[in-house]
């Protein structure tokens, strides 16, 4: 009875890690989406700049390389989190694959167990 409760609390647990990191990752997708819309308009209003208007086209090339970086730290932050994602799953088959060895351990010592007294 207490493995089960157990067993269950354990499931639990890991169902909400597991859709926290799903939401975190959407997010995140969602965020780089972003980003590269954002990049990718600054490129066009860089193609389109004067070539004597230095000030501009400065500015914007620094706001570019600024929002590469942001980008990358996204990147990097949804392959953690993705990495963290897997990890929890795996987690949870390698725990509900020992109990479910643990219980037949405990099924098989019982049927031997039966054997003997007879």
């Amino acid at each position: 009875m207490y493995w089960e409760r157990y067993k269950l609390s354990w499931s639990f647990v890991y169902t909400i890690e597991i859709e926290r990191l799903t939401n975190a990752i959407k997010e995140l997708g969602e965020q780089i989406y972003n980003l590269e819309d954002e990049q990718d308009r600054i490129c066009n209003a860089i193609d389109w700049i004067w070539e004597d208007d230095n000030t501009e086209k400065k500015y914007l090339e620094t706001i570019q390389a600024t929002l590469k970086e942001k980008l990358s730290q996204v990147k990097a932050q949804l392959q953690e989190t993705t990495e963290a994602y897997k990890t929890s799953g795996q987690r949870d088959r390698t725990q509900m694959r020992e109990q479910s060895e643990n219980a037949l351990e405990k099924v098989k010592k019982k049927d031997e167990a039966e054997l003997q007294c007879k």
